[in-house]
Parts: C-alpha cells; sequence; structure tokens
C-alpha cells in the first residue's frame, strides 16, 4: 500500500471505531437497565425466558426423526428411572447403547 491509500483508510477505521464505542456503550445500559428490572420486578423474565427456550428446544426435537416422545410415568416399562428437573418437569434417565457396546448415560 502506498501513502495514498493509508490515508484513505484512516477515516474509515476511525468511524468502524467510533461504531464500536458507541454499540459497547449501548450495550452498557442494556444491561444496567435489565440488571435495575430484575432487582424491581423479580426474576419473573428471567423464568419466562427460560420456558421459551424450552419450547424453542422441544420444537427442534419434535421435527427430529430420531426424538420419540413417551409420556411421563413410562419409565418402568423401559426400566429407566424418573426424576423432576428444572420448572417441574419430569426426565427420564435413558441409556443408550451404541453399536461398540458402550452405554452413554443421557439427561444426568
Amino acid at each position: 500500500m502506498n501513502r495514498s491509500q493509508v490515508c484513505s483508510l484512516l477515516p474509515q477505521a476511525e468511524q468502524q471505531k467510533q461504531a464500536a464505542i458507541i454499540s459497547a456503550e449501548g450495550d452498557s445500559q442494556a444491561a444496567l437497565l435489565i440488571a435495575n428490572s430484575l432487582q424491581e420486578a423479580g426474576d419473573g423474565l428471567v423464568e419466562l425466558r427460560k420456558l421459551e427456550a424450552a419450547e424453542d428446544i422441544a420444537f427442534q426435537l419434535s421435527r427430529s426423526r430420531n426424538v420419540t416422545y413417551l409420556p411421563a410415568g413410562q419409565g418402568t416399562l423401559l426400566q429407566c428411572g424418573e426424576e423432576e428437573g428444572p420448572l417441574g418437569l419430569i426426565y427420564g434417565k435413558l441409556h443408550i447403547v451404541s453399536s461398540v457396546k458402550n452405554t452413554k448415560s443421557v439427561m444426568q
């Protein structure tokens, strides 16, 4: 690069620097607003986001060909235990046996 090319890139680099600073300041203000609202209103928003994430995960899993839904209480038929997880959901402890006969525990 010659000197004129470097000089033409300086304003663009300065503009990118300013954009990064403004973005970081905005992120900082957003984090403060969220922290203040959580302090004032409790953690209801966090619970809502957890439920939304769980709903999204369930939707993605429901579209998978390798996932089957089993109603709660059917653990005895599969000889696997059950335990209560977050949000009061019941999770089965399933064991998957691979083709090389290694047993891996899922949902521990």
